[in-house]
């Protein structure tokens, strides 16, 4: 899910982190760092290309896993509204090093793979960043991987191809 790349009045895809007293705090925190997730993600000029084979392949945001460990009081009926409604739309598609991001409602085509570097990896997550920035736990789980956030819920990706 990319809370960013949507309006959250309009449901519209805007590409941008919309700002304005319409957005609650919580949005815009979770705004925010999936900017951060998203721009890390699709940046170039990854000065060392790093890679971990266990994430080759395509992962779909997987809607029934991210709500059923979404956790309850933390959003406000609107914006868990606005989550739900746009859980299971992103991929990662993660080939030898590169990712790079995608909708099935609105594929990007063509493919635009970034690299990345693996600052650390065991049998249960790995850790991916650029040199200079935020690094970001992958763990697995089953066919799946998340991300911790540090808002109260982690987002699946399944395995899909």
């Amino acid at each position: 899910m990319c809370l960013l790349c949507y309006d959250i009045t309009n449901g519209s895809r805007t590409g941008h982190a919309k700002s304005g007293a319409s957005l609650s705090s919580t949005v815009m925190r979770i705004s925010m760092k999936l900017l951060f997730l998203v721009s890390f993600l699709v940046l170039t000029g990854c000065s060392q290309l790093d890679g971990d084979s266990r994430l080759d392949g395509t992962w779909t945001s997987n809607k029934a896993l991210t709500l059923k460990n979404l956790g309850e009081g933390i959003f406000s009926n609107k914006e868990r509204g606005f989550i739900e409604n746009n859980l299971g739309d992103m991929q990662y598609i993660h080939r030898g090093g590169k990712v790079a991001v995608s909708f099935l409602s609105a594929p990007i085509k063509p493919l635009q793979f970034s690299g990345y570097k693996v600052f650390e990896s065991d049998v249960n997550s790995v850790t991916l960043g650029h040199a200079n920035s935020e690094k970001i736990k992958m763990v697995f789980y089953k066919n799946c991987i998340f991300h911790k956030t540090e808002w109260g819920f982690d987002e699946y990706f399944c395995k899909t191809e």
